[in-house]
């Protein structure tokens, strides 16, 4: 269902803002689908990797964003976001999912805030959706499949 909504309506927002809250909102809903999996499978530690958008993260265009998820996460996943955001060799994407779905649910996020004002912005945001979401997919389907044995 998460990745079935297609927008919401934000008054007084352009059409990229409001935008990128449906897109977080998607993002937040679906790393708790993510999550129920995981409890579900019990896998290998989970990761959403992607050498390219875990590049791109680390570059100074997304400097606001790093700092914001840094700073309203708890201790555990600051750590887990410095590392990923300062180690080349990290392009786990999952500390920053699970750091947007908190600053969403938690109310703590806003576009301008979060450095997020831009197409390109609102672009990242997606694929990053898009790869979760082939996650969620494959996991699913390991999961229905594991049913009928």
């Amino acid at each position: 269902m998460a990745h079935q909504i297609k927008g919401i309506t934000l008054d007084g927002y352009s059409q990229t803002t409001s935008e990128i809250y449906a897109t977080s909102l998607r993002i937040s809903l679906g790393f708790s689908a993510l999550e129920c999996l995981e409890s579900l499978m019990k896998p290998t530690p989970l990761s959403i990797k992607s050498e390219a958008l875990a590049e791109k993260l680390r570059t100074e265009q997304f400097s606001k964003l790093k700092r914001f998820l840094i700073h309203e996460s708890d201790t555990t996943l600051k750590h887990q976001l410095q590392n990923a955001f300062n180690s080349k060799r990290n392009n786990d994407l999952l500390p920053a999912i699970r750091a947007i779905r908190h600053v969403t649910f938690h109310g703590q996020f806003t576009p301008t805030g979060a450095g997020l004002t831009t197409k390109g912005a609102l672009i990242f945001l997606r694929q990053i959706e898009e790869l979760l979401f082939l996650e969620i997919n494959k996991l699913s389907a390991t999961y229905f499949e594991s049913l009928g044995h």
